[in-house]
């Protein structure tokens, strides 16, 4: 594996504390990979590392690269999602305060939500309740309290007394076991794109007792706030006292006409500090095209005529919204392009039922579970029946309907499914989860892997991709293109954060390796409000890069 310059002194860096801010297309990846890799041939055991990335596709194409790196599959101390880190940290080290638990989805959270709204008849949004929720801290004394804080408190009461965790609080609860751990195995720490980390994220990385931490990412592809996600993280990090600072600025993806566009639509950034700008390190010649449109219609055609013009086989359309991603995959099929998009999951129709059964089986104790899986198999009159029967005997809906036994292990838990009804379809499913686990997982750990599941579908079709600028993060084409680049779209109206908009512009700007087409219409239809079209303007970040 060649590395430049820079890369090799990352590489070898001897410091405790290293923070590499890397550029679009610079090779962060492989210089995590190689460094990672070098520990290992220098003895450092696989089982003290420990990687953390922002999604579990990223933790297996790492894995991938790892192995082929070195010629043979090696086992890290643990190479997954934070949420999916944290979960092991409570089971390993949370003690009996945290033991038996079980974590919820995000549905069972909402029935949990409006069962606090109806005990405290709470009157207010299910917005701000969940806003509060979000930031409410359990420590603080109350000595007075509003109806959004008492309907707080009584989901929280209700999620201690059923022993359960939302996914949300898998990073607070493990934050809290770390602050008392009293042994550590994990001696180095790698995270990947570290400025998408929220502020939680942030304290857990500084309450790890690692010796040695390695942060990678980049301010300028920060584009989830809308998850929390802090950039911030990143900009404390690089100024803290120890620590080395390294930039990796040769963009090895995009094309030098592409790099200076994005350069010059990234220094309008209120926040660009003392970043230096993108080098384009290929070689290859590019091209910038820009595509004006009488209509929203009309840019449909004409991009779809430039794309059967310029035949390649690596294409990309980027929009700024799911509703723009399905109106032109239709769009363009329409006018006879061939289209590669993400369908909507086919879920098995029993779906609910596994999901629900194998929570009740993971944890037989809990009440809301055992009664949510009675409802579903013998029906809802015989579920109050048992919790009538159970409230009076002073026991467990399990201990009168079931008597499962706790403790059970992912295998028991998987080979009672069947018998209890739930179809092949959902068993395979369920299975092909199960084998992105480790040897060692629980009952729990699957329920949870099914949660951090974004179940988006899979991209079909044989032609260019028709996706949004978020899923593209991470990938590149040869040629991108960048259509209804208009006011009100991006940045999006909705939207109040101008800054993260532009990060998403120059996002979208450097997937590009040798073509970038850019494309605005003057009239467009509202989406919602009326069947006129009414009058657009380009996009400010069109002027801000130059174009």
């Amino acid at each position: 594996m060649t590395l430049n310059l820079k890369q090799e002194l990352v590489v070898n860096s001897r410091e405790t504390l290293i923070v590499v801010e890397a550029a679009a297309g610079s090779g962060k990846s492989r210089v995590l990979v190689e460094r990672i890799a070098r520990l290992v041939e220098s003895d450092v055991a696989p089982s003290k590392i420990v990687v953390i990335t922002f999604t579990n596709q990223a933790a297996n194409v790492l894995k991938e690269r790892l192995a082929s790196r070195l010629g043979k599959d090696i086992t890290l101390g643990c190479c997954s999602t934070l949420h999916s880190f944290m979960l092991r940290v409570i089971k390993r080290w949370g003690g009996q305060d945290n033991a038996g638990f079980a974590v919820i989805d995000s549905e069972q959270t909402k029935a949990l939500l409006q069962d606090a709204i109806d005990e405290t008849r709470y009157k207010g949004s299910l917005e701000a309740l969940e806003d509060t929720v979000e930031s409410y801290d359990l420590t603080k004394q109350r000595l007075t309290m509003s109806k959004t804080e008492i309907a707080a408190a009584s989901f929280f009461g209700s999620l201690a007394r059923q022993n359960v965790l939302t996914f949300d609080m898998m990073l607070t609860r493990g934050l809290e076991v770390l602050r008392t751990l009293q042994e550590w195995p994990y001696d180095w720490l790698f995270v990947d794109e570290f400025q998408d980390s929220g502020k939680a994220d942030g304290e857990i990385y500084e309450a790890m007792p690692c010796p040695n931490k390695f942060f990678v990412g980049d301010m300028r592809q920060s584009i989830y706030a809308f998850r929390g996600v802090n950039s911030d993280n990143l900009d404390r990090m690089r100024w803290q006292a120890g620590t080395g600072r390294f930039t990796l600025t040769s963009n090895y993806r995009s094309a030098e006409v592409i790099c200076q566009a994005a350069n010059r639509l990234i220094s309008h950034s209120a926040n660009e500090g003392d970043l230096p700008f993108m080098l384009a390190a290929n070689e290859g010649e590019g091209k910038i095209t820009l595509l004006q449109s009488t209509t929203a219609e009309r840019e449909i055609v004409d991009v779809a005529d430039w794309v059967q013009e310029n035949p390649s086989d690596d294409v990309a359309v980027l929009l700024r919204t799911n509703f723009l991603v399905q109106q032109w995959a239709d769009g363009l099929e329409n006018y006879g392009v061939p289209v590669r998009r993400r369908k909507p999951p086919a879920f098995p129709h029993d779906w609910l039922k596994a999901k629900t059964f194998l929570s009740f089986l993971a944890n037989p104790e809990n009440d809301r579970l055992a009664f949510a899986a009675i409802s579903l198999s013998r029906g809802p009159e015989v579920a109050s029946e048992v919790r009538r029967t159970a409230l009076k005997e002073l026991t467990s809906i399990n201990q009168v309907a079931t008597n499962l036994p706790g403790n059970q292990s992912l295998a028991e838990v998987m080979a009672r499914l069947p018998a209890m009804g739930i179809s092949q379809e959902s068993m395979l499913m369920l299975e092909e989860l199960r084998a992105g686990l480790e040897s060692d997982a629980r009952p729990e750990d699957l329920i949870f892997q099914i949660g951090l599941e974004s179940f988006g579908g899979k991209e079909e079709g044989q032609g260019i991709l028709v996706t949004t600028y978020h899923s593209m993060k991470g990938r590149e084409a040869d040629t991108v293109i960048l259509p209804a680049f208009e006011q009100g779209i991006i940045p999006s109206g909705k939207s109040p954060d101008v800054e993260e908009e532009r990060r998403l512009a120059y996002v979208g700007m450097t997937r590009a390796k040798r073509r970038l087409v850019i494309s605005h219409a003057e009239k467009r239809r509202p989406r919602f409000g009326g069947r006129e079209h009414v009058l657009t303007l380009p996009s400010q970040f069109l002027n801000e890069s130059g174009l």
